[in-house]
């Protein structure tokens, strides 16, 4: 099976990373995959995905194309089927028959051989601990994540793998087997058994007969090839071990349910808290009703129980007159159901202390108080997320504490360094904070504002305007007698989903006061070439009365020296 996430799909939101129990999500550059050497093919990061981006090679074209060939296709359809199809469950045979698969089975069929194993391994007068190997999650919890226990693991197949190798046996081994179930991790599990050649879930199940625009409720209901009369209900959590227990076993019995609970219980294990225990694990919570791919459409556990029985029950009823003997019991020696689990521990390289500590420094934990160990990384300590980010499966700034405080100090430097006056003010006008260029310009001292009513300080009248016609003002002039006649241009945003507003201003009094001292000089200069001009016309009049000669073009030259001025200043204006 290929399963990983989709590069494009990826928000680097992390919820993948919180969700997995085993740590086994790498990030790199913001994108998750997945490092498979640690998955258990839980599930959980595939139903975490806000982007629902994981990516799960579908086996239904391979289906789909061994029912062409012409070949026998036998469905192997597991007990829990009516979880994911409800009240038309007893449909599924007859369906599936539509579809093209040759022969269709319960797979709890051939349950009863695992049962007797179990239950021999339940009086053993060993006083060790077993666990069942039902489930192929918690199976690769116990070899990736507790190798020291895998002897724990009872040496016999899942109920799938039996039923397909008791197929093989009576059909012939090239004949097709196509198990259909509720779970995702009996993928990669039927990859390495040759008695299984498919692996599909009821969820793309359910696709297929959207895409043949099939609907249950057109389907009669029709039974399995073989009506068998046992009525065990394994894909219920807690009926292997009452199963078990009804047999008055050596062993004390317990059900596990959930990943972690069985880790707490495995960890133990390992610690040497139990002995002489048999261990019914399941990693979904209620067993293999609430299986990792299904959709139960919002109905709850006992919803769910419920459908399962009742279909059951009414399956008997309906069927009872046909049932047979368990058509596999006369061949049950003849098919090996043995299966190791050998160990298959990945271990992070241990750092240093050092090198832990420089790691923390580059998420801004310099003592142990920064150490929040809060979680939302998605590993339990601060100090467990240096390891990952130490191996390459994590980064520094998956820390949310430490990039908010970096957000916030940086911001924090940006106010309180710029030259530019920066306020906050809430919905009822009174101030939130102003910067220290603000507190400045109106001559308070720090936080000396904080609180205070706006209209202390500026026109309250102008933001009301702004919150109630929408309109933000932008670069408007204001000059205030009370500050020395200081001069500022101000913006106004109203933040609509922060319930606030946002002041900006820049202080231009320097710039408006250099404008009016170049205004004064040049009127000067103007007055100045004013008196130039009438001197000159009168020592011009003189001069030309002796001569004779006329004063026009020096009164003309001097006219439009002072006009020249006068332009040039209309012009600014």
């Amino acid at each position: 099976m290929s399963s990983n996430f989709s590069k494009k799909g990826c928000r680097g939101c992390y919820a993948c990373v919180r969700v997995c129990p085993v740590d086994a999500i790498v990030i790199k550059g913001g994108q998750a995959d997945i490092l498979m050497d640690r998955c258990i093919l839980c599930g959980r990061c595939s139903k975490a995905c806000p982007q629902h981006y994981r990516v799960e090679k579908t086996s239904i074209n391979s289906v789909k194309n061994f029912i062409k060939s012409g070949e026998t296709v036998i469905a192997s359809v597991a007990p829990s089927f009516a979880s994911a199809f409800g009240k038309q469950s007893l449909k599924i045979p007859a369906v599936l028959r539509h579809l093209g698969f040759t022969h269709v089975e319960d797979s709890g069929i051939t349950t009863k051989p695992i049962f007797d194993i179990y239950n021999a391994y339940a009086n053993e007068k060993d006083n060790e601990n077993y666990i069942t190997s039902m489930c192929p999650t918690i199976n690769h919890l116990i070899q990736k994540h507790y190798p020291e226990i895998t002897n724990s693991i009872i040496p016999v197949v899942p109920p799938f793998i039996s039923h397909g190798r008791f197929l093989k046996h009576k059909y012939g081994t090239d004949n097709k087997v196509v198990f259909i179930g509720p779970c995702v991790a009996k993928k990669t599990d039927a990859t390495k058994e040759i008695c299984v050649d498919e692996v599909i879930t009821f969820y793309e199940l359910q696709k297929w007969l959207q895409s043949e625009n099939l609907n249950l409720e057109d389907f009669p209901i029709e039974p399995f090839d073989y009506i068998y009369k046992d009525k065990i209900i394994f894909p219920i959590a807690g009926e292997t071990s009452d199963f078990i227990e009804s047999k008055n076993p050596s062993k004390t019995v317990f059900c596990v349910n959930g990943i972690e609970d069985c880790k707490s219980v495995l960890n133990s294990i390992k610690n040497g808290k139990f002995e002489n225990t048999f261990f019914e694990m399941n990693a979904c919570n209620h067993g293999c009703l609430y299986g990792s791919d299904l959709d139960k459409d919002d109905r709850c556990f006992f919803e769910v129980k419920r459908d399962l029985i009742n279909n059951k029950q009414k399956y008997i009823d309906l069927f009872q007159a046909k049932a047979v003997k368990n058509p596999y019991e006369d061949i049950a020696l003849d098919v090996l159901l043995y299966k190791e689990y050998p160990p298959k521990p990945f271990k992070f390289e241990q750092p240093t202390e050092y090198e832990i500590k420089e790691i923390l420094k580059t998420m801004g934990k310099t003592s142990r108080a920064d150490e929040l160990n809060c979680g939302s990384c998605g590993y339990k300590t601060c100090r467990e997320k240096a390891i990952a980010v130490f191996n390459g499966i994590a980064e520094p700034s998956m820390c949310l504490p430490y990039m908010r405080n970096r957000a916030e100090s940086l911001s924090n430097i940006i106010c309180e360094s710029s030259p530019n006056l920066i306020g906050l003010v809430d919905k009822d006008l009174m101030i939130i904070e102003l910067n220290p260029a603000a507190e400045s310009f109106f001559k308070i001292e720090k936080d000396e504002a904080d609180g205070m009513p706006l209209g202390m300080y500026l026109d309250d009248q102008e933001f009301e305007r702004v919150r109630t016609f929408r309109k933000n003002v932008r670069n408007e002039k204001i000059t205030f007698e009370e500050y020395d006649n200081s001069t500022i241009l101000q913006t106004i945003y109203w933040l609509e989903q922060n319930q606030m507003f946002l002041w900006l201003a820049v202080d231009i009094t320097k710039d408006e006061r250099a404008k009016e001292k170049l205004q004064t000089l040049k009127i000067e200069t103007v007055e100045m070439a004013q008196q130039v001009i009438a001197k000159q016309m009168t020592v011009a009049q003189e001069i030309a009365s002796l001569l004779g000669e006329t004063t026009a073009e020096t009164k003309i030259t001097l006219t439009k020296l002072k006009n020249f001025i006068l332009d040039d200043e209309e012009g600014k204006e």
